[in-house]
């Protein structure tokens, strides 16, 4: 059984004519005739009954017609919906994004992608880097923002955002005014570090094995205001992006000599379909830098 002799099945019960049916399909008379006469063998039953002036419904030919209407209403919203989702009516866009560029970099371009294209849903999943590339592999989600800096095997992606690592201090720290400081200089500091899995703390931990540093850690955190606040506080000294600091007055932020630069990309695995909408999601975020 399929929509086609479906279709034609409900065109016959509603005219009770096969030489209507049809002409209301624009087919030949004897099509008609061979699709219902396949479909009661393929049934095993009898779904009209015939005489010289009408074709009328048997019972179990009632039935089949309230399910074949069924059937084709859902086919036809089905066939709408997807229309909809190809004119960008529709669609889901599922990404994962750190929480500090979640914050402080994506919500200019949310914010502007729903006023182009309001119909289509955005769910923000707010992770760490790892973690975000594990949702990748395991498909909860269909793209992510991940630092480009580490091996993409399984990932395609395209570069977004370059941003520059800071120690992040207060205004009124003996090394505020310095203009860079050496990652070295760090040893016995008590360092106030995001938790495991999120970008800036791998990039931490490259850097202290790097200078061959164990990091006095006094505080783990993942949310960017409960760093800021214990940094205020006077309990150690952090980490961030330039962006961040932008509008806060009483932090400042030293750039590393040499410069950690760290460069971020949206990426997706593979070989996987991205639907329209997600496609429309990269290509506005590509034509419309902040």
């Amino acid at each position: 059984m399929n929509l086609r002799q479906l279709e034609i099945f409900l065109a016959v019960a509603d005219l009770q004519s096969f030489v209507k049916a049809s002409a209301r399909l624009c087919i030949a008379q004897s099509a008609v005739s061979i699709a219902i006469r396949k479909l009661e063998t393929e049934l095993d039953l009898k779904l009209f009954n015939r005489n010289n002036k009408r074709v009328e419904l048997t019972d179990e030919g009632e039935v089949l017609r309230r399910h074949a209407q069924n059937i084709m209403s859902q086919a036809e919203q089905a066939k709408l919906e997807l229309a909809e989702m190809n004119d960008l009516k529709r669609g889901e866009v599922r990404l994962g994004v750190p929480a500090m560029l979640a914050s402080y970099y994506f919500s200019p371009y949310l914010v502007d992608f729903n006023t182009c294209y309001p119909n289509i849903k955005i769910t923000i999943i707010d992770e760490g880097t790892r973690l975000i590339r594990q949702h990748l592999e395991q498909g909860e989600i269909d793209m992510g923002i991940i630092s480009l800096d580490e091996p993409q095997e399984d990932l395609a992606s395209h570069p977004i955002i370059h941003e520059e690592m800071l120690l992040c201090l207060h205004r009124e720290h003996p090394w505020a005014k310095r203009r860079s400081i050496s990652f070295a200089e760090l040893e016995d500091r008590p360092l106030i570090l995001y938790r495991e899995g999120y970008f800036l703390r791998e990039v931490v931990n490259r850097m202290c094995r790097q200078y061959g540093l164990e990091p006095r850690i006094s505080f783990e955190v993942n949310l960017v205001h409960v760093m800021k606040k214990l940094v205020l506080s006077g309990l150690g000294v952090s980490f961030c992006l330039n962006s961040v600091l932008k509008e806060e007055k009483q932090l400042v932020g030293i750039p590393f000599k040499p410069r950690l630069e760290l460069n971020f990309g949206i990426a997706w695995k593979k070989n996987n379909y991205l639907s329209r909408a997600n496609k429309a999601f990269i290509n506005f975020m590509l034509s419309h830098p902040q």
